[in-house]
């Protein structure tokens, strides 16, 4: 499988394709940090409903680069400069049509948005390696079972199906801030996309949930994402 990494530049460019005015509460403003080591190499991901300040990070114990392990939880948590557990590096495979030919995205995401369908296949496709001070650990951020409302974002390893990569949903891009689809949903009705859900017990976690359109045909602020560069020099 190929694997190209990309500056965020462009891919904000790719986001601002379905930017619109805005129409949902803007994020509060904080610069988000990876560790220095690992620098302009990571990437950060926020959501529309907490803001900048708040970035994907993986749930492992101690947060010291170590101990990273399959099924590992992730959610979103202060953006600081020295925590390991938010280094992820952003790994741009290919758009819709490409992983189409090689058979990597399921049948659904291949019919409803490949080279047949209106989209053309051109959408975005990416992987999330967690890369705890830069170091790649061949464990990316996507869901053991895919079709399931639900499922928490985790840990897996990379590259093994289709759910190991997100699709960035061009279609519903708004202000900057885009719906990921998962690689390996095969839901022929409404899609599973990344979602923040939030409580007591659980804190900010990533999650598979149905795309949830509210009036005017825009997506919920914990399902739209947009990513920036880890470190600001």
């Amino acid at each position: 499988m190929r694997k190209f990494f990309i500056a965020l530049s462009a891919v904000g460019a790719l986001l601002a394709l379905g930017a619109t005015s805005a129409a949902q509460a803007s994020p509060r403003i904080v610069k988000p940090d990876a560790t220095a080591t690992c620098g302009n190499y990571c990437f950060n991901l926020y959501s529309l409903a907490y803001g900048r300040g708040q970035i994907q990070s993986a749930n492992v114990p101690g947060d010291n680069g170590v101990g990273g392990k399959v099924g590992q939880t992730i959610n979103l948590k202060s953006a600081t400069d020295d925590s390991p557990n938010e280094d992820f590096v952003g790994g741009y495979v290919g758009t819709v049509a490409q992983l189409c030919s090689e058979d990597q995205l399921s049948p659904y995401i291949c019919n409803f948005y490949g080279t047949t369908s209106s989209y053309n296949g051109l959408w975005p496709v990416y992987e999330s390696n967690w890369a705890p001070f830069g170091n790649q650990t061949d464990l990316c951020a996507w869901v053991a079972r895919p079709a399931a409302a639900g499922e928490n974002v985790t840990l897996q390893p990379c590259g093994v199906s289709g759910a190991t990569f997100w699709v960035a949903d061009l279609a519903d891009a708004h202000i900057g801030y885009t719906p990921f689809l998962n690689g390996g949903d095969s839901n022929f009705t409404h899609p599973l996309v990344l979602t923040v859900v939030s409580g007591p017990k659980i804190g900010r976690r990533l999650r598979l949930e149905r795309l949830n359109l509210l009036t005017g045909g825009y997506v919920a602020n914990e399902q739209m994402f947009s990513l920036s560069i880890g470190i600001e020099l």
